[in-house]
C-alpha cells in the first residue's frame, strides 16, 4: 500500500508521440473471511462472510452479487444476499450436484460495481467417492485375508488434500486400513487385513479427507465389500446358510455379466443392482425359486463406466458385492 508514480508511454494517431505522468494511491487488498468453509454438493448453506477495507452499503444500495468462482463455467451464484453492515453479509448457496469438487474463489461486487475476488480458495466444496470413479476389489474377500482396494477419488485437485484414515465398516465391526498410495484425484490404494474374526457381509470403504490442514470431509462407498467365510469353512454367522457357491463373472464386464448360486431349499429370493449413488437399475429376481442351481443375466451395455452393486437378499440372509463395468 502506498502512493506510485505512474508513468505513461503512447503513440498519436499522426504518428508523434507523448509521456504521461500522474500518481494514484494504492489500498490494501481487501481481506474476507467465511464462517463455512465446508460446502457438500446438492445441499443449501449459508455462509456469512466478515471483510475488512471493504463497504457492502453505499447509501441505500447494498450488495447485489455473492459468488463462488472455481474457473469458468464453475461458478455458484448466491440466490440471496442479506448485507448486516458495511463488513458483513449473509450469502445462501444451493450447491448443485455436480458441481466440480475443489476449492473456490469468493467474488463479491460491492456499489458502484466494484468487485472483489479473494483468489484465495476460502471455500471448500466436498466431492464424494463416487464422481466417475471406481473401486477394484478382489473377487472373493475371506477372513484372515490381506486385501488391497484401488479407488479413483476426484475428490479435489488441490496437492495438499491427503487421506488421513480409510477404514472398512459394517454396523458398530470397523476394521482400519493402511493407505499405500495416494495421487490425487487420480489414484487411492490401501490394504486392509481382515480379521479372521471378522463378522460376515456388507461392509462400507470410509475415508476421511485432510486438506490444507483446515478442512476434513468423510466419503464413503456403501456396501462395496462383502466379507465371507473362507471356502469350507462355516461362516461366522449362522443365518447365512440358504446360498452357496455364489459366483458373478466376469468381473470386470464390458457387456454381459452372470450371477450364479445354489438355494439349498426353496425360497424367496430378490436380486438387485445399484449405481454408485445406490439408485437402483435392475431387478433380475423378486419372486418364489426352488431349490437348486440359480444363474441370472445382467447386461451393463447401456450404462455409463463405472461402479454398481449387487444385492442377494433371501428371507434369512444377504449376499452382496461390487460390479466393475468397463467399456
Amino acid at each position: 500500500p502506498g502512493t506510485y508514480d505512474a508513468e505513461i508511454h503512447g503513440n498519436t494517431y499522426t504518428g508523434g508521440s507523448y509521456d504521461y505522468y500522474t500518481t494514484f494511491l494504492v489500498n490494501p487488498h481487501p481481506i474476507i473471511t467465511p464462517d463455512n468453509h465446508n460446502l457438500p454438493r446438492a445441499d443449501v448453506d449459508t455462509v456469512n462472510l466478515t471483510g475488512s477495507g471493504v463497504n457492502f452499503i453505499s447509501g441505500s444500495q447494498d450488495v447485489t452479487i455473492v459468488k463462488l468462482i472455481k474457473e469458468d463455467p464453475d461458478t455458484i451464484t448466491a440466490s440471496k444476499v442479506t448485507v448486516t453492515s458495511d463488513t458483513s453479509l449473509s450469502a445462501f448457496f444451493t450447491i448443485p450436484q455436480d458441481a466440480r469438487p475443489g476449492f473456490y474463489d469468493i467474488a463479491i461486487t460491492e456499489p458502484g460495481t466494484n468487485r472483489i475476488v479473494t483468489g484465495r480458495g476460502e471455500v471448500f466444496v466436498k466431492g464424494t467417492y463416487q464422481d466417475s470413479g471406481y473401486v477394484t476389489l478382489p473377487s472373493v474377500v475371506t477372513q484372515g485375508q490381506t486385501v488391497t482396494i484401488t479407488t479413483a477419488s476426484n475428490i479435489s485437485a488441490q496437492p495438499y488434500c491427503y487421506p488421513s484414515d480409510i477404514y472398512l465398516q459394517n454396523g458398530t465391526s470397523k476394521i482400519p486400513g493402511s493407505v499405500v498410495y495416494a495421487a490425487f484425484p487420480d489414484t487411492i490404494i490401501a490394504t486392509f487385513q481382515i480379521p479372521a474374526t471378522a463378522d460376515t457381509g456388507l461392509y462400507s470403504i470410509t475415508m476421511m479427507l485432510t486438506c490444507d490442514s483446515e478442512c476434513c470431509n468423510f466419503d464413503s462407498i456403501p456396501n462395496a465389500v462383502n466379507i465371507e467365510a473362507p471356502a469350507g469353512v462355516a461362516d461366522n454367522n449362522p443365518l447365512l446358510a440358504e446360498i452357496n457357491s455364489l459366483r458373478v463373472s466376469p468381473n470386470p464386464t464390458q457387456d454381459n455379466l452372470t450371477i450364479s448360486f445354489i438355494l439349498n431349499s426353496p425360497t424367496h429370493l430378490r436380486l438387485r443392482l445399484f449405481d454408485a449413488l445406490g439408485r437402483t437399475v435392475a431387478t433380475l429376481c423378486d419372486r418364489n425359486l426352488g431349490a437348486g442351481a440359480q444363474h441370472f443375466e445382467w447386461s451393463a451395455r447401456a450404462l455409463p463406466a463405472g461402479s454398481y452393486f449387487y444385492e442377494l437378499t433371501t428371507g434369512e440372509e444377504m449376499h452382496g458385492g461390487s460390479i466393475i463395468v468397463r467399456h
